[in-house]
């Protein structure tokens, strides 16, 4: 069979500006986690919250980004990306200033845990899976761009924040900060264009990406096989791949990535914590969050460049899965270290350690899903945040419980990275005595082979 003309991502032009749309999207929220501590403690210290408190808040935000995240791939199909950027920055305006008001910890719960974390859920992904539908052979250099560029406003949001907190009241700060999340993610939202108006033509032989479905090809099959297609909650469920459920390989990928995500989502704020705990002046706490921002930039770019990287592919079969096992054992490594830093200079050193490793498990954390399961890229990411979901409800209280038990953070660090490592050996002893045959083909290799 000769070369046929084939529609593509574009792996470029206009795929760009998907990267600055994330970017918009994503970067004042983002800054939140490793500012979490430093912009919300005045509020807990006004309210007399406990250390299991304060993490059940973050927990609580990292369940439901992760619970509300399997709805995202559905609702980009039946509506647009765009519709969901719209809805997730709403989302994260309202839980802001429901934060600004609270009075307790059960309002910062809902605000904050509940409210605001549904918004970075259905933002987190939805820039996941644009990316991925404009971008192909480029995809770790997008990601890494799209994700190194949020650490440029990480530079100076910490100094910011420390000015606003210095001049203003804890209210007036957080309905300042939704301001600005409001302005950038609706214009990140506009510029939200559907992959499928942006195509290119290849005449190659190779297949079709699946993953590239146009809307209406989508809506048609929902219609034909749903039997409930006008009701919209029975369209998202019937567009949800629920026998991955059902395959024990998905389900070891999904347990140890979650596992390893969630001590990454708990370990951010811990750098702050730990820099108090350690007597750091709050110049010194805020320098050290500009410092990891810092080396954000390079890090992600760097590992996104990693990623692409042939020779790579041509070493191990899923290259991406390589990266992500081999951040999360170093990033173990880093928090034992991190859990024995005395001055701020140790702390600093530890903290560009943690940032490469960082980037590591953040960049291909979803491409795990992509490379082992290419034709359910949408359903698999999806479906595995509900075990995110999971260990964060209770990694995070957890994490709390032992550093209040002990009196000393030591003890959540060392839990968070024995659960790492744990995790990443289980994976390779299951991946070295699974057959080779049986292991899904990646997307990259699946365009290479034609019978």
């Amino acid at each position: 069979m000769g070369p046929a003309k084939t529609m593509a991502p574009p792996d470029g032009g206009y795929g760009w500006v998907i990267v600055l749309a994330t970017f918009l999207q994503f970067a004042l929220g983002s800054q939140l986690m490793p500012l979490f501590a430093v912009l919300f403690g005045p509020k807990f210290e006004e309210i007399g919250a406990s250390s299991t408190e304060i993490y059940s808040v973050y927990s609580t935000f990292i369940v439901f980004w992760n619970l509300v995240s399997i709805f995202v791939g559905p609702l980009g199909e039946l509506q647009s990306e765009r519709f969901v950027a719209v809805c997730a920055t709403g989302l994260q305006v309202v839980g802001l200033i429901i934060c600004a008001f609270s009075t307790s910890i059960i309002h910062l719960v809902f605000g904050f845990g509940v409210v605001w974390g549904c918004g970075m859920g259905l933002s987190n992904t939805n820039n996941i899976i644009i990316l991925n539908k404009y971008f192909k052979s480029k995809v770790g250099l997008a990601l890494g761009l799209a994700i190194s560029s949020v650490s440029i406003i990480g530079l100076v949001q910490p100094q910011v924040v420390k000015i606003l907190l210095e001049n203003f009241i804890f209210e007036y700060v957080l309905i300042i900060y939704a301001g600005m999340t409001l302005i950038s993610g609706l214009v990140g939202a506009l510029l939200m264009h559907p992959v499928t108006r942006h195509l290119v033509t290849i005449k190659e032989e190779i297949e079709e990406d699946p993953f590239l479905m146009i809307r209406e090809e989508v809506k048609e099959k929902t219609k034909k096989e749903s039997s409930c297609s006008n009701w919209a909650v029975c369209q998202i469920f019937s567009l949800i791949e629920w026998s991955l459920l059902k395959d024990p390989y998905f389900l070891i990928i999904a347990v140890a990535n979650a596992i390893c995500f969630t001590v990454l989502l708990v370990q951010l704020p811990q750098i702050s914590i730990i820099a108090k705990d350690l007597n750091f002046s709050l110049d010194q706490r805020a320098n050290l969050i500009s410092i990891l921002s810092a080396v954000d930039i390079i890090s992600r770019i760097g590992q996104g460049f990693v990623g692409d990287l042939s020779c790579l592919a041509k070493v191990f079969k899923h290259p991406k899965k390589f990266l992500f096992t081999l951040s999360s054992i170093c990033l173990a490594g880093t928090m034992t270290a991190m859990a024995f830093t005395q001055t701020f200079i140790q702390m600093i050193f530890v903290v560009c350690l943690t940032s490469i490793c960082n980037a590591g498990i953040m960049l291909n954390s979803s491409q795990v899903y992509r490379e082992c399961f290419p034709d359910q890229f949408s359903s698999a990411l999806g479906l595995a945040s509900f075990f995110r979901a999971l260990f964060a409800l209770t990694m995070g209280p957890l994490a709390g419980f032992l550093k209040g038990y002990f009196h000393d953070f030591r003890a959540s660090l060392f839990f968070l990275a024995t659960s790492s490592f744990l995790c990443m050996i289980v994976w390779i002893l299951v991946d070295f005595c699974r057959p080779k045959k049986d292991k899904p083909r990646s997307d990259t290799e699946s365009a290479k082979v034609k019978d």
